[in-house]
């Protein structure tokens, strides 16, 4: 009997490994699809920025800042939710 008994604990500890696996990939899954959306959305918001960065890295910054208050004049100040960078 003990030859059977240890057929079954063996059987009940390669299910419970299967069981807590499954569960890894279902979350890894969940994880994936999270990333895959997160890269879609950074992808279209930093199609524009790519170029405007290179060009504005080359310019001293009291230029820029002196720039980007002018391109300012005239229009609305709204404030932006967090995490969102104003493109200017």
């Amino acid at each position: 009997m003990s030859t059977l008994d240890e057929i079954a604990k063996e059987k009940q500890r390669v299910s419970e490994a299967l069981a807590r696996i499954d569960a890894q990939r279902e979350k890894l899954s969940g994880q994936l699809s999270e990333l895959e959306a997160t890269e879609r959305v950074l992808a279209r918001y930093t199609k524009g920025l790519q170029g405007k960065k290179t060009s504005s890295a080359k310019v001293p910054t009291r230029v820029t800042a002196a720039a980007a208050s002018a391109r300012l004049r005239g229009r609305p100040q709204y404030q932006l939710p967090r995490g969102v960078a104003r493109q200017i």
